[in-house]
C-alpha cells in the first residue's frame, strides 16, 4: 500500500533536474551582482546617514528645545524613529550585499553551494521587503481609515 502511494507521488511530481546556467546567464548574474553590490554600498551609506541624523537629533534635541522654533518638535522621539528606520533599512542592504558577494565568489571558484547560499540571501531580502511592504500598506490603510474618521467627526462638529 505504501509503495502505491509512493509511486503515485512520484508520478504526479515531475522529476526535478538540476538547473544549469548558460554562459550568457552567468554573465547576466555577474553584472547584476556588481550593480547589486553598488546599490548595497549606497544603502549602507544611507543607513549611516540615518544613524548620524538620529544621534544629532537626540544629542541636540534638548539644546534646540530652548529655541521657540524647535519647541514644538520632539527631536528625541524623531531621533528614535530614525534609529528604527536605520535598523529596518540595514537588513535589505545586508542581504543584498551578502548575495552579491556570494554570487561573485561562486563564479570565481565555480562553487555551486556558494551560489545556492547567494540565492538564499536573495530570497531572504525579497521576503523581508515583501513583508515590509505588506506592513507599510496595512499602516497606510489604517491611517486612511483614521483620517476619514477624523475628518468625519470634524465635519459633524461644525
Amino acid at each position: 500500500m505504501e509503495n502505491s502511494i509512493l509511486e503515485k507521488t512520484q508520478q504526479e511530481e515531475p522529476e526535478k533536474k538540476p538547473l544549469k546556467i548558460e554562459f550568457s546567464g552567468e554573465e547576466f548574474l555577474k553584472t547584476a551582482a556588481q550593480w547589486g553590490q553598488f546599490i548595497a554600498i549606497f544603502n549602507f551609506v544611507g543607513v549611516g546617514f540615518l544613524l548620524v541624523m538620529a544621534i544629532l537629533m537626540i544629542a541636540l534635541g534638548s539644546t534646540l528645545q530652548e529655541y521657540q522654533d524647535f519647541a514644538e518638535y520632539p527631536l528625541g522621539l524623531m531621533g528614535g524613529l530614525y534609529i528604527i528606520m536605520a535598523v529596518i533599512y540595514f537588513f535589505p542592504a545586508y542581504f543584498l550585499s551578502r548575495s552579491c558577494s556570494n554570487i561573485k565568489e561562486a563564479f570565481l571558484n565555480r562553487n555551486e553551494s556558494v551560489l545556492t547560499k547567494a540565492f538564499e540571501y536573495l530570497k531572504s531580502m525579497s521576503l523581508f521587503l515583501g513583508i515590509l511592504y505588506i506592513i507599510s500598506l496595512l499602516i497606510l490603510v489604517f491611517a486612511i481609515v483614521i483620517m476619514v474618521f477624523f475628518i468625519g467627526s470634524m465635519v459633524a462638529l461644525f
